[in-house]
């Protein structure tokens, strides 16, 4: 991007402008938005290490620092206000809260630009005095106790946790201390020699595993006010007995009590840096407008005792912020037009025409602007490049690839980043074009610091329900410790029915898998011994079978039916597809290509695509429509609901407005002679693409030409209706789209009998959902809504009971009178309901209360605020869903989650809300929810009838027996896993003070089920990096894990003590060789016989007492020979 910040500095305006900034001549220019303004913030700011820019809305502060990173550089931050009084402490993990302590120490550090809205700058911070001596840098090699850091830490704000997983957390195990400061994409492990810091890396938060070394790292709080109080040193005790705190939940609304003064962000700018003031009008009504909601609230929450008279005083007026900005000499204010007070200078920038892809038109336009200008085309991809210089040359323009001094009259072609917009400044003589003109292509957002995504916890905790494989369904107790003649082993204690119990040796516990029965099912506990396990396996097994045996027919059926090959991709395919205003993910562009594979052969396909809502399924179907269409084919969308209906009507028609492909959609909402309209079309061919309901497998509906059929979500569709949908599979191509996720076991075992494409990555621009649990408050609920108002939104009300609904929607509509509010549920008559909203989607109410009928598909950008009442009430999967239906855009969305404080909330509803706490970004968390619904997902896949199967083994026993029963069916082997029992003398666990207790349970399920002695290895060295060198016992155990995974190699069930022998048993299928056999009996003295199906080795133990070490070394040398 140097390139063209040296041509933008080349116009004398813009040097004219610098030099007045640099010497401290406060500067007001108009003619300038979008890319434009970036530019010249980024020219003029460049010369200082650090500067703040001032914007009216978090829209505009999220873009330009968008573009401002792609100029600048990576240090570019967001400061956007902090959430409403009475939310508690927000997880500096949360978007909002990391940017601002981001914002707070790159100001600290002189190092960075801070975009801030103005709203921001009237919340009050403690003076830079007290947060800058806390941003400081750990070197290696420095003199530093592992105490003196974990305290350092406890001060600024981290909080201790056994593992590290997200910012603001650090954990110590004697001479180590991981921690992650918001600053840092990964967390920090250091590690101690004596007081010494011996070595600096970071770690990947999933496998907790050491990555990059590092020879310093830095160091910021965790909370905006390092070393926070309680409250309890200046409220008084009765205020904490009245709320039921032990903590005061909002330690910033205390500063006024803490410090002589508040400030506002402005006093954190070091000396002599630039500031910008964007829009100063629109600034100071958005500034103005959340004064005055911010002390309306405060006012409230004051009288209500909820917050102390102080309070008042941590906020800032617009006035006073205004007058500290006037005392910047190196200020800027930008805006469009001209403003009436003050000298300004105008700078001459055009915008660019938009071309959407053709490229006829943008050769002919490139021609007119090349007798005046220099023309830069930056194109987000390697890929775009190529393809834009193929196409300019079809047109006889030849494009320079490097954009070194490209002289007037010259096109340069380069990959750079995606840009919100292109612009023509005659002064500089250069034009630039970016995919938003070019293909119609939008910016990506800006981008935060990501998050690492911890996968799925695999350990369960006590009181958990689990599947041991042959002994059944029991209820996890926990680890127990148990000694036995001097022998010291670890437990797992499982209940089963009546009083029975199971204690499972911890080196086996990798058998065990949590049990996945869906949301609140709660399973009946097996009895140990007895038959009844036995034949609840054997009836899912026979059930398991039944569908393999489907699936099997339905492929065969498949592979031999005759169906259309469809072409491959035209001109006019690449052209649309270029169009796509957004960056496909990688699941996106396989999945399209599998889809285009499946199109182009001679069988119809039968395609699944199954994602997250707004994961990009609806692109995906979009151009297999093109595709099916440019071969003169019919395509027809059917969908559950009339206003799904509409919504896929606008994005289809607006998507294919620039081409000869005339769509329509069917539905009751037409009139007859409307619908009649539409059938002759379809029977004619004039219609190429249609869009509806059940309506359209109706008799009198009849195609000329169907192509393919693109069902969304077909579980919601009738009996009826999906045996129709069966008979089309047999003659077209059929592609599904679903939201409902489906297990990844389930989708593995189905490989090459069920076509099915996964969509698990979110948008590249997608900001995850700042999430809030919160006692239900009506000056809180007040807020929210008006915010989301103020910046031209709509909001979700749920509250999921019919009766009382409409007493609801009177008293939001009374709590906010200015907001539109409208009511929803599904016992209205359909035709009503569906008019409210299409209304809602047409934005002719702000505010829907509805129940949980929302959770159901529709995607409406504009709403980004969510509010669920009584959500103690809701499962967690129906509250992750709910969550999913706002922040489908690039806009920051919030959802606010209320519970009655007067009222008992039992532990199960705790558990739910504190999960959506602590879990707020896409994809992570909700793990639970997410095997829930993919419980709903398989059934929907395997049949409804399933479900119950499910239930009576869990989810991953069940995928485990359909997947023998398809490999049976299929004709291939199916060997039963061994599970290798291994019962020595030997002293093998984790020590209580090697290992946190927490963590136990995981360590020994990824030992127990490695499958090979390089996998144990690579575990051992990953525990070695995390908890420092081994203790005795744990060798022991390491030992003994070697041996298993030697022992599943041989497929050797067990391996025993039979007086002066070890005895080794192997299960029938194994593949020892005699010549192996007499090879080892002359060198080890090992006698061999056979006990029915079990293939016995004797091989002499050295001595009678406890195993170590050197008897542990010489069983596995023993294996290794045997291998």
């Amino acid at each position: 991007m140097e390139f063209l910040l040296k041509l933008f500095c080349e116009a004398p305006s813009v040097q004219k402008i610098k030099t007045a900034l640099q010497a401290g001549k406060p500067q007001a220019v108009y003619g300038l938005s979008g890319t434009a303004l970036s530019f010249l913030l980024a020219a003029t700011f460049r010369e200082w290490p650090a500067g703040m820019v001032i914007v009216p809305d978090e829209e505009t502060a999220l873009t330009l620092a968008a573009e401002l990173k792609l100029l600048w550089g990576e240090e570019v931050f967001v400061f956007l206000p902090r959430e409403i009084f009475g939310l508690g402490p927000s997880l500096p993990s949360a978007f909002v809260p990391r940017q601002r302590l981001l914002s707070l120490a790159a100001l600290a550090r002189r190092q960075g630009v801070v975009v801030a809205t103005a709203p921001a700058l009237l919340q009050g911070l403690a003076p830079p005095e007290n947060f800058s001596p806390h941003c400081w840098e750990l070197w290696k090699g420095e003199e530093l106790s592992p105490e003196e850091l974990g305290q350092r830490l406890v001060e600024t704000g981290y909080v201790r946790v056994s593992a590290v997983e997200v910012p603001g957390q650090f954990a110590r195990r004697g001479g180590i201390v991981d921690f992650f400061p918001p600053s840092s994409p990964l967390p920090v492990r250091v590690e101690f020699d004596g007081d010494e810091i011996a070595r600096i890396a970071t770690f990947d938060p999933a496998s907790q595993r050491s990555q990059t070394r590092l020879e310093a790292v830095k160091v910021e709080p965790a909370v905006e006010v390092p070393n926070p109080c309680t409250g309890r040193e200046i409220l008084p005790e009765s205020w904490f007995l009245s709320q039921g705190e032990d903590s005061f939940p909002y330690p910033e609304v205390l500063l006024p009590c803490l410090f002589p003064r508040v400030v506002s962000l402005l006093a954190y700018l070091p000396p002599g840096a630039p500031l910008a003031l964007v829009e100063a009008q629109a600034a100071e009504k958005a500034a103005r407008e959340a004064e005055e909601r911010q002390m309306e609230i405060c006012r409230e929450m004051i009288a209500k005792k909820k917050l102390p008279e102080e309070s008042r005083k941590a906020f800032l007026s617009w006035s006073e912020v205004a007058k500290e900005l006037s005392l910047y000499p190196h200020r800027l204010r930008l805006s469009f037009l001209p403003e009436k007070n003050g000298e300004v200078l105008g700078l001459a920038v055009r915008t660019a025409p938009s071309f959407l892809g053709k490229f006829a038109q943008l050769a002919e336009e490139i021609q007119e602007f090349m007798r005046h200008y220099r023309v830069i085309l930056l194109v987000d991809k390697e890929e775009r490049v190529k393809g834009v210089v193929e196409g300019l040359k079809e047109y006889g323009i030849i494009p320079r690839l490097t954009p070194d001094s490209a002289p007037v009259g010259t096109v340069t072609v380069v990959k750079g980043g995606n840009l919100r917009e292109g612009f023509i400044f005659p002064e500089a003589q250069f034009v630039l074009l970016t995919p938003a003109e070019i293909f119609g292509r939008r910016q990506a957002t800006f981008s935060p610091t990501p998050t690492p995504v911890v996968e799925e916890e695999r350990e369960f905790k006590p009181g958990e329900y689990v599947v041991h494989p042959e002994h059944g369904i029991g209820i996890y107790r926990g680890l127990v410790q148990l000694s036995v003649e001097g022998v010291t082993r670890e437990y797992a204690l499982i209940q089963y029915a009546g009083e029975d119990r199971l204690y499972l040796p911890a080196d086996q516990l990798g058998v065990l898998e949590r049990y996945v029965g869906g949301e609140g099912a709660k399973p009946r506990l097996s009895r140990l011994g007895g038959g009844e396990w036995k034949r609840v396996r054997a009836r899912v097994k026979q059930a398991a079978t039944d569908v393999a045996r489907e699936l099997l027919r339905l492929y065969a059926m498949r592979e031999t039916a005759k169906g259309h090959a469809f072409s491959p991709d035209t001109p006019w395919q690449r052209e649309f597809e270029a169009a796509f205003p957004y960056e496909e993910t990688p699941d996106q562009l396989r999945a399209i290509a599998d889809v285009k594979a499946d199109m182009e052969k001679p069988r119809p396909m039968d395609r699944l695509i199954c994602g997250d809502v707004g994961f990009g399924k609806t692109e995906i179907a979009l151009r297999a429509a093109f595709k099916a269409v440019m071969d003169g084919k019919q395509v027809a969308v059917l969908v559950p609901t009339t206003i799904l209906a509409q919504q896929h009507y606008r994005t289809f028609s607006s998507r294919f407005a620039p081409y000869p492909i005339r769509v329509a959609w069917l539905c009751r909402f037409q009139t007859p002679a409307e619908q009649r309209e539409v059938i002759k079309g379809l029977k004619a061919g004039t219609i190429d693409i249609v869009i509806g309901t059940h309506r359209l497998l109706q008799n009198d509906v009849q195609f000329r030409d169907l192509g393919l059929v693109i069902i969304d979500e077909e579980q919601r569709f009738g009996v009826l209706q999906k045996e129709k949908l069966k008979l089309l599979r047999k003659e077209v191509d059929v592609l599904t789209l679903t939201a409902t996720p489906i297990p990844r076991t389930l989708y593995m075992s189905l490989v090459g009998l069920r076509d099915t494409s996964c969509l698990t990555t979110p948008p590249p621009d997608r900001l995850p959902v700042e999430t809030y649990v919160v006692e239900e408050d009506p000056a809180i609920i007040r807020e929210a809504i008006r915010r989301e108002l103020a910046r031209g939104g709509q909001v979700y009300f749920v509250y999921n009971r019919v009766a009382g609904i409409v007493e609801v929607a009177n008293w939001v509509k009374h709590l906010v009178p200015e907001a539109r509010v409208a009511y929803a549920h599904g016992q209205m008559p359909e035709a009503a309901l569906e008019r409210i909203m299409l209304d809602f989607i047409d934005h002719k109410y702000d505010v829907l209360v509805a129940t949980t009928i929302v959770e159901n598909g529709l995607d409406i950008g504009n709403v980004n605020t969510l509010i669920v009442k009584d959500a103690d009430q809701l499962g967690l999967s129906q509250l992750y869903q709910l969550r999913g239906r706002v922040g489908r855009t690039n806009r920051l969305a919030y959802a606010y989650f209320l519970y009655r404080r007067d009222k008992i909330i039992n532990e199960a509803a705790k558990a739910r809300l504190r999960a959506i706490k602590d879990f707020t970004s896409l994809g992570a968390g909700f793990k639970v929810a997410k095997r829930d619904l993919e419980i709903r997902g398989a059934g929907n896949l395997l049949g409804t009838e399933q479900h119950g199967h499910i239930q009576a083994v869990g989810l991953e026993l069940y995928c485990r027996l359909l997947q023998e029963a398809i490999k049976e069916l299929k004709g291939e082997e199916v060997v039963p896993p061994v599970d290798p029992v291994i019962e020595l003398t030997v002293s093998a666990y984790i020590p209580d003070d090697y290992v946190p207790f927490d963590q136990k349970l995981e360590i020994y399920q990824e030992l127990s089920r490695a499958e090979t002695p390089e996998e144990v290895e690579g575990l051992a060295e990953g525990y070695r990096d995390r908890y420092g060198p081994f203790p005795p016992p744990f060798r022991n155990l390491l030992a003994v894990a070697r041996l298993r995974a030697q022992a599943k190699r041989l497929r050797l069930k067990l391996i025993g003590r039979q007086g002066g022998f070890y005895r080794l048993v192997f299960a029938p299928g194994h593949q020892l060789s005699p010549a192996k056999l007499v090879a080892v009996a002359d060198k080890w003295g090992a006698r061999f016989k056979q006990e029915g199906e079990d293939f016995v080795i004797l091989l002499p133990a050295s001595g009678r007492g406890p195993e170590g070490e050197p008897e542990l070394k010489k069983l596995s040398q023993f294996l290794v020979a045997l291998h």
